[in-house]
Formats: C-alpha cells, structure tokens, sequence
C-alpha cells in the first residue's frame, strides 16, 4: 500500500486569526487556498473547525477539541483507496466513518490509531480529477466539483498516466488497451506475418503468443506497467469493424539526447493486412498530432526491420530518417522524427 504522507491538518477556530499567524509569524506560503481550508507548501493544513467538523464527524459538533474530536489529523493520499480500505478493514482498525465521497468529489476513509490519534486516506486529487473527467465532465467543471485551480486540472487532462485520451482518425481509433481485446488482438499477435515486425527490444518477451491465456496475461502485465507510469499501451480500433487489430506503445526516455532532445519511443505493432503504406502514415499522422505535448518529448524513434519495407516508406514519407548505429540506442534498425520548432 503506497500512501503518500501529505501533512498534518489543524483544525482552527479562526481560519484568518491562523492564517496571520502561520503567514505572517512562520512566513507559510500557501499552496492552496480553498477558504475555509488553506494547505502551505510545507505540508501543514489550517482547517476552519465550524466548516471541518460537520464534514468529518457529522451530527452534533461541540465547541473545543475532544478525544473523539480532535485538534489535529494525519492526512494521507492513496491510488487506489479501495485497497487501502479492504487492508485496513483486514487490520481491524476503528473506523470514524467508512469510505465515503466527500462534498468536492474525493472519497476518503478516516480511523484512529491505537492511541486514538485521528488519520485521513483519501485518494489522490489527481485520480478524483481522472475520474471526472472520464464521465464526461469538461476540465472548468471538474475544478468547480473539486475545488482545485483550473490549471491544475488541465494538467490532470493532458497528463497521458492519470487520464488516458482517445485520439481518433478516419480509419481508427486508439485508445487504453483493456483485458476484453484479448480475443482480437490475439489475432494480431499470433499471425506469423505480423510477428517479425514486433519490436522487442529491450523487452522480456517476443511477444509471440498462441493461446487466449497468454496474450490475456500480456495485456494484464501492460495494464500494471501502465500504473508504475512505465508507459501507455493503445489498441489500435479499426473503426469500420469495431475491432482491435494491434497496438501502440509509447513513452519518454529518460534525460535527453544532442540533436534529439527528450526521446520518445514509439512501438508499433500491427495485424499483417494493416501493414500497407497509407494505413501506417494515417497512424503516424495520429502520432504527429497528438504525442509531443503530453509526453513531453522533442523527438520520436521507432524500429523498422529491413523487410519491413511499407512501413518505412511510410516513415520516410512522414519525416522519420534512419538513425546511425549506436544513436540514442543500441539496437540497430531504428528510425527518428524531430519536431521542428
């Protein structure tokens, strides 16, 4: 359970009293000012205590701290809060109040230690914001749900490990490769056409697979590799047969390259009817439009095989150059983009 200590929460009779004092007196500088709730950059929270009590403990509220309303509490954040609560149900913890949803979207659980101090997990603002962006709501209706600085929620939209994006062309769509693709992609990843293109490098598998099980347990390990932010797995959707027909894997290197910047890595794996120069340009074209900004790169590689000769007049015809030997990688074949600009 990966919990990130956020800091420790006062709950005040005065917010702007404290503030004066926090600010003024201890020179805090606020991270963020939600009124009654202000959070400095150290760490520290002020929390009006008439606006927090109702809110944490519910029903009467009395006027000064108590053992079972206290002065302060420990807040954590978690990714996944569902786990941390089924770890926590398990360890027999005296609950405050179980998982709930609080007013600005966030679900929380808050219990006592053995000393009856009072904690707080809540999942991480960052997955609240994924959330509500996944049902629909627009980024300025998401910071008014939440609370949170508009920026700060554009940054959760085009941050590609919080908020996967669906990107669509006239031919296909792409978008974050799910369990239930096993079956199509199958097809994909068992035709003896498709595999001597598949880039491997650097990997542990060949990525050759015969049975449903296999490749099941390959999207599965993508999946976890998705969540250690390792890098995002799409399933390439042929829109006209609703059906996935390969995959695109992409992420930035780490530190940067001369001449090339931060280096993106591009993985493209495709069913063999799929391999035909224009098909290939309109998905580069994808690629082109939307991976620079929220991957931060400058620059995008990616490996094409000597045989592999429709894809790389498709890559020569998109801009991407062959790469000397030992440049940026080690393995030969690879080709190279550079956004201008």
């Amino acid at each position: 359970m990966e919990l990130k200590f956020l800091g420790s929460i006062l709950f005040v009779e005065n917010i702007n009293r404290s503030r004066q004092f926090y600010e003024e007196v201890l020179g805090q500088i606020v991270d963020l000012d939600f009124g009654a709730n202000v959070g400095y950059k150290s760490g520290i929270s002020l929390w009006q205590r008439d606006h927090a009590w109702p809110i944490i403990f519910g029903g009467k509220v009395l006027n000064q701290p108590t053992a079972c309303q206290p002065e302060v509490e420990l807040g954590f954040e978690i990714a996944d809060i569902e786990e941390a609560d089924k770890r926590l149900a398990a360890a027999g913890v005296k609950y405050l109040h179980p998982l709930i949803e609080q007013p600005w979207g966030q679900r929380t659980v808050r219990f006592y230690d053995p000393d009856g101090h009072l904690i707080e997990i809540g999942e991480l603002m960052a997955v609240v914001i994924a959330r509500l962006l996944s049902q629909g709501m627009t980024i300025e209706q998401s910071a008014q749900r939440t609370g949170m600085p508009v920026e700060i929620v554009r940054q959760t939209a085009e941050n590609p490990y919080l908020h996967c994006p669906t990107y669509e062309t006239s031919r296909f769509s792409f978008r974050m490769v799910r369990p239930e693709d096993a079956e199509d992609l199958l097809e994909c990843y068992s035709d003896p056409a498709s595999a001597p293109l598949f880039n491997s490098d650097n990997c542990t598998s060949d990525f050759i697979y015969h049975t449903l099980d296999e490749m099941q347990r390959c999207i599965q390990f993508w999946l976890d590799d998705y969540e250690r932010h390792a890098y995002v797995r799409f399933s390439i959707i042929d829109q006209s047969r609703v059906k996935a027909v390969g995959t695109i894997e992409f992420f930035a290197r780490p530190g940067a390259s001369n001449n090339f910047g931060r280096v993106g890595l591009l993985r493209l794996d495709l069913a063999a009817r799929y391999e035909t120069p224009d098909q290939i340009a309109e998905i580069l074209q994808m690629v082109e439009n939307h991976f620079y900004a929220p991957f931060q790169v400058d620059s995008i590689i990616t490996k094409a095989i000597p045989a592999a000769a429709e894809r790389i007049r498709a890559l020569e015809s998109a801009g991407y150059r062959a790469l000397p030997p030992n440049t940026i990688v080690t393995y030969p074949d690879y080709y190279a983009s550079v956004r201008c600009g």
